[in-house]
């Protein structure tokens, strides 16, 4: 069956008899991940921090006959994250995605401490620590791990220059105007992975918002 022009994805791959843990779950691209993952036929687990969201995605799931189980975690707090794979026991995932992430805006010359970690703990550290837990949890049974990161790790935009995702944190502060002259004492040989990206996407996103895409190939206005 065809919608709106595309096939559904169980129609293109089967997930059945399969588990996949999915965080950041309850809106966005993590509940869009579990829709889709759930048309394929696999069982969910579903992490967030937002309790009425997941709960009432949950029972939808659970409407259509999907096989839901819910998990309310901080991915901030490791202890939360050996909590989550504590409970989940001897039943492991199949699949894990570590789609969870936060998009804060600041300054770079305005960052403090208390934002830099919670920024990291969600957006590295977690990520690091589901990776480990699921690796150690599935042994040799093997798996699959997915880690969703943004365009912003290589296209970062003018003005928001904290690591949103953390592989983009030597590109993006260059571009930041208070740092400015650290771009003339030398440190501009940090951008040059991304004055070089040719990908499709970049240019998209360019043409989309010219008013705020980074500019490394120009310079600063």
């Amino acid at each position: 069956m065809v919608h709106d022009g595309h096939r559904t994805l169980g129609e293109l791959i089967s997930l059945d008899g399969k588990i996949s843990l999915i965080t950041g779950a309850a809106s966005g691209i993590g509940r869009a991940i579990a829709e889709r993952y759930a048309e394929a036929g696999s069982a969910l687990m579903l992490v967030d921090i937002d309790r009425e969201k997941l709960n009432n995605f949950a029972e939808i799931l659970r409407g259509r006959k999907v096989d839901v189980a819910q998990f309310i975690v901080d991915l901030s707090r490791k202890e939360e994250i050996d909590r989550l794979w504590e409970e989940i026991g001897s039943n492991p995932p199949d699949i894990l995605v570590n789609n969870a992430g936060i998009y804060p805006f600041r300054k770079f010359d305005e960052v403090d401490e208390e934002f830099l970690d919670r920024v990291l703990n969600i957006n590295l550290k977690s990520v690091f620590w589901m990776c480990q837990k699921m690796i150690g949890a599935r042994e040799d049974k093997g798996g699959a791990i997915i880690n969703i990161s943004s365009i912003e790790a290589i296209l970062p935009f003018k003005d928001w220059p904290l690591c949103i995702w953390p592989q983009q944190m030597g590109r993006t502060f260059p571009y930041e105007k208070p740092c400015k002259r650290l771009q003339q004492q030398g440190l501009q040989d940090q951008r040059p992975a991304t004055r070089r990206n040719k990908h499709a996407g970049n240019q998209e996103c360019r043409k989309r918002h010219p008013e705020t895409a980074a500019r490394p190939d120009q310079g600063w206005p």
